[in-house]
């Protein structure tokens, strides 16, 4: 399992590779600090399973990185992780069809689980 892990925050990344490594000890994990990283990693053939995306970035933050992605044909299942509990933001990510699900930070072990699992 190949997943894309996108927030510019090093601790939340250290914590989220941490809890996906101990439901996925064989998941290959690649850390991007915004989305302009995520599309240059995808125009280089790199093909996530699972991202892990924040909504607030520098350079090119999550929303950007969403309308760019969705005109990509092959998509990998998004997962939001935002320290965000606004309702707008909730309610955006359902325009994207690739979004499956949408959690504020910091994700349980369990919901990680669930996740990886599914």
């Amino acid at each position: 399992m190949i997943i894309f892990l996108v927030d510019d925050d090093p601790i939340q990344n250290m914590l989220t590779t941490q809890l996906i490594k101990l439901n996925n000890g064989n998941a290959s994990i690649t850390v991007y600090n915004n989305g302009k990283e995520v599309i240059e990693g995808l125009e280089e053939g790199l093909e996530p399973d699972i991202i892990f995306l924040d909504i607030n970035m520098p350079i090119m933050d999550g929303w950007e990185f969403l309308k760019l992605y969705s005109m990509y044909k092959k998509q990998a299942i998004v997962y939001m992780l935002s320290s965000s509990t606004n309702d707008i933001d909730i309610e955006k990510s359902s325009n994207f069809n690739c979004i499956a699900g949408y959690y504020t930070k910091p994700i349980d072990r369990e919901t990680m689980r669930i996740i990886l699992n599914s």
